[in-house]
């Protein structure tokens, strides 16, 4: 009887180490903290403004978490017949990219909309989701004398930031 009891107690104390260790399992993941570094976006978008356009955006010190990139950048979208220079903030994960961004625009060669040789400095704001992006901006014109041309709004449709 006393080696059924010792026995007995053998497997309860096991079950108990084992019930005990799937607790601490099944405990809630904290996420790291957030860690800042660089961070390179890239993309390609389409305006009628500069027709087609290579997207480089740096973040110089992204914040990094579980969701993506997120801060200050600094981005330059050199295309076919324009072009932009900015400063903006931002975010780049793998399922939505948003940014808000103060920009200089300047044209060159046969712009669809504008005409070529002028340049502008205004906001624009792109949205995307899963990759595929769009934006509005508006840019009064600092330089050129084209009639027609005071503002541009810009419209554009792309992949990636």
């Amino acid at each position: 009887m006393l080696h059924r009891a010792t026995w007995l107690l053998l497997v309860l104390s096991a079950l108990g180490s084992e019930a005990a260790s799937g607790q601490v399992d099944s405990a809630p993941q904290v996420p790291p903290p957030p860690s800042h570094r660089w961070h390179l976006a890239v993309g390609a978008h389409y305006s009628p403004v500069y027709v087609l356009a290579g997207h480089v955006a740096v973040f110089p010190k992204a914040r990094e978490d579980h969701h993506g990139y997120s801060g200050l950048f600094f981005s330059v979208e050199p295309g076919v017949d324009g072009g932009l220079v900015g400063i903006g903030i931002g975010s780049d994960s793998p399922f939505i990219l948003a940014f808000l961004r103060a920009a200089f625009l300047r044209t060159w060669g046969d712009p669809g909309e504008v005409a070529a040789n002028q340049t502008f400095v205004g906001l624009d704001l792109r949205l995307g989701v899963r990759h595929v992006s769009g934006g509005v901006g508006w840019y009064p014109r600092i330089q050129g004398s084209a009639p027609g041309d005071g503002d541009v709004w810009l419209l554009n449709i792309g992949i990636g930031f």
